[in-house]
């Protein structure tokens, strides 16, 4: 597995730009992003969002759901 983090203009070509992305907090050009490619498996998760949603039961979630997937 590979897990990196990049600007939005780094995004690698297969993430959806127009459609795909958080536009929460300060917009969806002004965050970061993990990018996981894992074989065939690939995702894209952002930084964006509220202060106030900052947490794991609410924009964070999917970091339980990864880790999960490592799992044997």
């Amino acid at each position: 597995m590979i897990a990196t983090i990049v600007s939005y203009e780094e995004l690698p070509s297969w993430v959806d730009k127009e459609f795909g992305l958080s536009n929460n907090g300060h917009g969806k050009e002004n965050a970061n992003y993990i990018i996981i490619e894992d074989g065939d498996y690939r995702a894209c998760y952002s930084d964006a969002c509220e202060p106030e949603d900052a947490s794991f039961g609410r924009d964070f979630y999917w970091i339980i759901s990864e880790l999960n997937r490592l799992r044997p």
